[in-house]
């Protein structure tokens, strides 16, 4: 992994995943959680994209 990947990744679970998900066992997430995740992210000015980015950061 080049250096700015990382640093994309490290910034994207600060920024989007762990404020929203962070407490949150992976086993007791649900469809719905992610849904909602996705839908204040975006109600909040987050580009369609960068959901989409911190998503695949996290799976």
């Amino acid at each position: 992994m080049r250096p700015r990947t990382g640093d994309l990744y490290m910034w994207l679970l600060k920024k989007h995943i762990t404020p929203y998900l962070g407490g949150v066992q992976l086993g007791k997430l649900s469809t719905a959680m992610i849904r909602q995740w996705r839908a204040g992210l975006l109600g909040n000015g987050a580009s369609v994209s960068m959901p989409a980015k911190a998503y695949r950061t996290a799976a």
